[in-house]
């Protein structure tokens, strides 16, 4: 995933990426392994209504489609039952998501305040 390009790129022996190496390279893209970040819905993930969930330094985050302010996030474990709730969370940044460490499969729904409701699931490992 190309930060700042916002697009994922499926490499293989035959991908070529461009780019110019500044001060903030390190920061510029994301590799997945075998995956790319949660995409259940049908956003389209090299453009801005992309919302997904990848993992950083072993911390789960929710990535927001750009057209929305706020967002309202719950956290289910697999049951069902609510384990986590937050009201109001700016889209601006990444938000961090406080799962248990616990290895276990959560269902994230994050509802923007247009009606929109997008639901991601994540693995905890």
């Amino acid at each position: 995933y190309d930060k700042v390009t916002n697009k994922v790129i499926d490499v293989n022996e035959a991908t070529e990426i461009s780019f110019v190496a500044d001060d903030k390279i390190n920061d510029r893209f994301e590799f997945y392994w075998n995956e790319k970040p949660s995409t259940l819905g049908t956003d389209d993930l090299n453009g801005a209504n992309a919302t997904y969930l990848y993992t950083n330094n072993s911390s789960q985050f929710v990535k927001f489609e750009e057209k929305n302010t706020t967002a309202d996030i719950a956290v289910y474990d697999i049951s069902g039952k609510q384990i986590f709730n937050k009201v109001n969370v700016s889209t601006n940044t990444d938000y961090k998501l406080n799962l248990i460490n616990v290895p276990s499969v959560y269902v994230v729904k994050i509802a923007y305040k247009n009606g929109k409701v997008v639901t991601k699931k994540t693995i905890n490992k």
